[in-house]
């Protein structure tokens, strides 16, 4: 994915040496702009010529795309490699003298050192004329194939002109289910249904089965927030199980939702404990429990042993596209609904309330006629049909350009595997996505499926890892234009509000497992992120990589003594999030800290030494204070090249911000 490597290069390139203070200064920063103006240049050209092309041409650019993926990546591990070396050089006693000219004059280390060929400052500049030498390489074949006129036009802060509509209230059209009033009224009566009977009183398990994309997950969130179902229940509570299941995020969950545990208790208590507060607190009440999206008969066992059979009425509604589960689960006859297709009036309607914005009362009937052959391709699944209605409403409503879509949709491989089908689409919309885009979009491949992620860490999170570009005069506007990037994924249908603010923002998202397959299929072809095993020891010998770290999460760690390794030379860390700092001096004042996170519950009665160590940071980094809470992660995901490693939490953040959580 070359566009997520030229945005990340620049970004580092203005972070590392074009900040008002900057940690390495260089004399001649004349280099880096004329850089960086070539790769702003390059990712343009990049652009337009897919734009110009249409995403199946383009696809014979791949062996250039890919180089100039490979290009920046390598430039930018080279780069941060030579920063983290004349950083750690001036802490040594041969280099003391020039490390307080460093402090007095800000350019004189560079100068002494700069004498030697071999030193770092002469590496770094190598480095940025090989880099500028092979782009410009990358551009000349790009005019030669698809002459673009853009030179004159580059944004070089490569964010779009658009307006901020920062607080977003959901369209109350958004929450009402297309085409499946009957099955609604069929799962409510039956959730509804009192008898005298000891039977009908009998904990009930109700299951919606269907393949992915189908809806299972937005028809049983109408029928958890309908009013007579709320009424109705005692005690309701939802989770999300997911193919690779946790049990203790399946406790969590519904300590949250059942009992509005507080988050410290959750934090401290073992899944035995919640397991039986959790069925404490449901015996006695008739309950509705939904376990969304659940993959095997282990999860099921897991998770049943905590709802109590009081004769009550209790029921539980189960999502699946496994038969096997339904079957094991004892839910069978009427209490199994299989979700159907949308026959093709249905179809036409939900994507024709997707494609049209408030103000158009219809479409054109030559676009009508064009958009009709795009839904019969869709099939009837209503994620494929939003998403592509997603696309055509960030099209120009012109028959041109329909007709070029609906060409290259009807075009897509023709298979008789819906799931397939399904993900041709999917895959098309996603690669028809602007560019800074698809580096945000992707980026949630970090997070566990089906996570609900709130949503101002993962503006922090794109911000950290350099995807929100804003001229270095504008950083103030980052938070505001990464807004208008989630927004715009909103409005493509890509990713989902899942929970509001009391003043109706956006406060957590998620993305249809069938999208965060595509996240992680995608990633792992343009190999832009690895995975580390949540047992892996951290240590001092834990190599190269582990020093490139960007963003570093060790929350969910309570460290109780002395911790055994040493994280004092992540220098190029941008994001740090601490359970305490009781024992951790993990950074010097002097680095690229954006963000850092403190738990304040395990921070109260920290030393003074650590006290001050905070002190410093926050003078030193011009940091705010910020109060927060986070979700859990199981594994360790790193962007790119090693950037980013997050150990059993969530959220990763960025911005200028001390959270103490």
């Amino acid at each position: 994915m070359a566009c997520v490597a030229l945005i990340s290069l620049m970004r580092t390139l203005e972070l590392e040496f074009l900040e008002p203070h900057p940690r390495v200064v260089l004399r001649k920063t004349k280099e880096i702009k004329s850089l960086l103006e070539k790769l702003a240049v390059l990712q343009s050209l990049l652009e337009q010529s897919e734009e110009k092309l249409g995403v199946s041409q383009a696809a014979g650019m791949e062996h250039l795309t890919a180089k100039v993926r490979d290009i920046a990546f390598k430039a930018e591990e080279d780069i941060e490699s030579q920063v983290i070396e004349i950083v750690c050089a001036e802490k040594k006693s041969n280099l003391l003298l020039a490390k307080l000219l460093y402090d007095m004059f800000q350019c004189v280390a560079e100068i002494v050192c700069a004498r030697e060929k071999t030193s770092p400052y002469a590496r770094l500049y190598d480095m940025f004329q090989s880099v500028a030498d092979e782009i410009e390489e990358c551009i000349k074949k790009l005019e030669l194939d698809t002459p673009l006129t853009v030179r004159e036009n580059i944004n070089l802060a490569g964010s779009p002109d658009r307006r901020h509509t920062l607080e977003l209230e959901p369209d109350e059209e958004d929450l009402i289910m297309v085409g499946r009033a009957k099955e609604l009224t069929q799962i409510r009566e039956m959730l509804l249904q009192r008898s005298s009977s000891s039977y009908q009183e009998q904990r009930q398990v109700m299951s919606v089965v269907g393949m992915g994309g189908i809806g299972k997950t937005t028809f049983a969130t109408s029928i958890y927030n309908d009013p007579s179902i709320q009424n109705h229940f005692d005690l309701l509570g939802w989770t999300t199980v997911s193919k690779d299941h946790s049990l203790r995020k399946v406790l969590c969950d519904l300590c949250r939702s059942v009992m509005q545990m507080p988050e410290d208790e959750i934090l401290m208590a073992s899944d035995a404990d919640l397991a039986k507060r959790l069925r404490q607190r449901l015996i006695g009440h008739r309950y509705l429990i939904v376990v969304d999206d659940i993959w095997s008969t282990k999860a099921w066992d897991d998770v049943q042993r905590c709802f109590p059979e009081d004769l009550n009425g209790s029921r539980i509604l189960l999502t699946t596209r496994l038969k096997e589960v339904v079957d094991y689960t004892g839910s069978s006859g009427k209490y199994v609904l299989n979700l159907p297709f949308l026959n093709s009036d249905e179809s036409w309607k939900l994507f024709y309330e997707k494609v049209c914005s408030e103000e158009e009362e219809r479409l054109p009937l030559e676009l009508e006629e064009v958009g009709k052959r795009i839904v019969r391709k869709c099939n009837g699944l209503p994620l494929a049909l939003v998403v592509v209605a997603g696309l055509l409403s960030k099209t120009n409503k012109s028959l041109e350009k329909w007709e070029s879509i609906a060409s290259m949709i009807i075009n897509l491989q023709v298979t008789s595997d819906f799931h397939e089908q399904c993900s041709n689409i999917l895959t098309f919309s996603y690669n028809n996505l602007p560019y800074p885009l698809k580096a945000c979009f992707l980026y949630f491949g970090v997070f566990p499926e089906d996570s609900e992620i709130l949503i101002k860490d993962l503006i922090r999170l794109w911000i950290a890892e350099g995807f929100i570009k804003v001229d270095s005069s504008q950083r103030n506007l980052e938070e505001l234009v990464a807004k208008d990037y989630l927004q715009d994924l909103i409005d493509r249908n890509l990713v989902l509000i899942c929970k509001q603010s009391w003043g109706g923002n956006m406060k957590t998202c998620r993305i249809h497992d069938l999208l965060y397959d595509l996240c992680l299929r995608e990633t792992k072809n343009h190999m832009l992120v690895s995975t580390i095993q949540s047992d892996c020891s951290l240590s001092a010998n834990s190599g190269r990589c582990f020093k490139m770290l960007r963003v570093l999460d060790l929350r969910s760690i309570a460290f109780n003594y002395v911790p055994q390794f040493d994280i004092t030379d992540l220098i190029l860390l941008r994001y740090l999030g601490l359970d305490s700092i009781k024992f951790i001096k993990v950074i010097e004042h002097r680095s690229n800290l954006q963000t850092l996170i403190v738990n304040r519950g395990r921070s109260r009665n920290m030393d003074d030494a650590a006290s001050e160590w905070l002190l410093g940071i926050w003078k030193s980094q011009k940091l705010s204070a910020q109060q927060n809470s986070f979700g859990g992660l199981q594994m360790l995901k790193a962007w790119g090249f090693v950037v980013g490693l997050m150990i059993g939490s969530a959220s990763v953040s960025s911005g200028g911000i001390i959270f103490i959580i």
